[in-house]
C-alpha cells in the first residue's frame, strides 16, 4: 500500500512540475543559433539533373544506357529526360526538378 501510494505522490507531483523551457525559433534566431533544420543541397550543373535522373532509373531497376535529355522542354527548375535509342522513341520519361525531386507519369496527378 505504500508503494501505490509512493508511486501516485511521484506521479503527482512529476505532473504538476513547470515544463522546462524550451527556446522557441524566434528566440533561436535573436541568439544567432540556426535551426537544425538539413536542406537539400540544389541542382545546378547539367550532370547533376542527368545524375538524379540515372540515380531514379537505377532505384526502379530500369536500364540507364541512352538517356538525354529534351532541352527544348526547359522550364524554370525542371528538366525533361526519357531513354530511347532513335528519336521518337522515349521509355521512363521523367521530370527532374532543381531540388531533386524526380516526378514520372506513375504520379499521374503532377504528370
Amino acid at each position: 500500500m505504500r508503494r501505490v501510494l509512493a508511486v501516485a505522490v511521484g506521479l503527482w507531483l512529476g505532473c504538476s512540475a513547470p515544463a522546462p523551457s524550451v527556446p522557441s525559433t524566434a528566440q533561436a534566431a535573436e541568439s544567432g543559433a540556426k535551426p537544425k533544420t538539413k536542406e537539400k543541397p540544389m541542382l545546378k550543373s547539367d550532370a547533376d539533373f542527368a545524375g538524379a535522373y540515372k540515380s531514379f532509373l537505377e532505384k526502379s531497376g530500369k536500364p540507364t544506357e541512352l538517356m538525354n535529355e529534351n532541352k527544348s522542354l526547359r522550364k524554370g527548375d525542371w528538366r525533361f529526360f526519357a531513354r530511347g535509342d532513335r528519336p521518337g522513341v522515349k521509355f521512363d520519361e521523367a521530370a527532374v526538378s532543381a531540388s531533386g525531386e524526380v516526378i514520372d507519369q506513375s504520379h499521374q496527378p503532377a504528370w
